[in-house]
């Protein structure tokens, strides 16, 4: 079976990274700082060899041929500090073969209001910094909408959906009631929601060593 790889970039990266650090007894300001990276570039293949042995129905591995890993991301325009994020994923990600990178803008979006003065909380209560809010529009739409076409056109014959994101549901039923499977790939006790429609599912983070870049 051909299997093409759908991830959501930061539902991945975030979700990952913090229960990593949770594991590892972080709290607090520890917690935020802490990195897992990921090894991009082979995560594709990765995911599949594992797909093959913990997503299976039986005791035998599935016959899965690895074929390209489709990765939807955002980014804010407006921020300098998210250029080199930006030129990684649009200038060497995208260019490795077999990878496909789709990287959207994010929008300004405004700040939340006090519900007791109902004034926008713009700054830090903290260290007093004015904060600048963007919101990620159109990535998990887009995700939903490749595997749907892809699938139906016959371009791959089993997915690998890298999402804890239940509004992924809908399209992984579609394309059970069409014959096509889905194998969520998941991390701990997120994304049950979209597991419930996934032909099969697996927990990433008890193999997350395997997917981390070598230093």
């Amino acid at each position: 079976m051909r299997a093409m790889v759908f991830v959501d970039y930061w539902n991945l990266q975030v979700t990952l990274q913090q229960q990593d650090g949770l594991a590892n007894g972080l709290s607090a300001g520890e917690l935020g700082n802490h990195r897992f990276e990921i090894d991009w570039f082979q995560l594709g293949p990765k995911l599949t060899e594992l797909a093959a042995i913990h997503a299976s129905p039986t005791d035998e591995k599935l016959d899965m041929t690895y074929e390209e890993t489709r990765i939807y991301t955002s980014t804010d325009p407006n921020n300098p500090r998210e250029s080199s994020y930006r030129n990684f994923v649009k200038k060497t990600l995208d260019n490795k073969p077999g990878i496909r990178v789709f990287c959207l803008d994010r929008r300004p979006k405004r700040p939340a209001v006090c519900p007791a003065c109902h004034n926008e909380m713009d700054t830090c209560a903290h260290c007093g910094d004015q904060r600048k809010f963007s919101q990620e529009k159109g990535v998990d739409t887009l995700l939903a909408v490749d595997m749907l076409r892809l699938g139906l056109d016959k371009s791959y014959d089993i997915a690998l959906l890298v999402s804890q994101d239940s509004d992924m549901a809908p399209a992984a039923d579609h394309l059970a009631s069409k014959g096509i499977k889905v194998i969520q790939v998941g991390l701990k006790h997120f994304g049950s929601g979209v597991a419930a429609s996934c032909w099969a599912n697996f927990d990433l983070f008890q193999h997350r060593e395997y997917v981390r870049r070598s230093r």
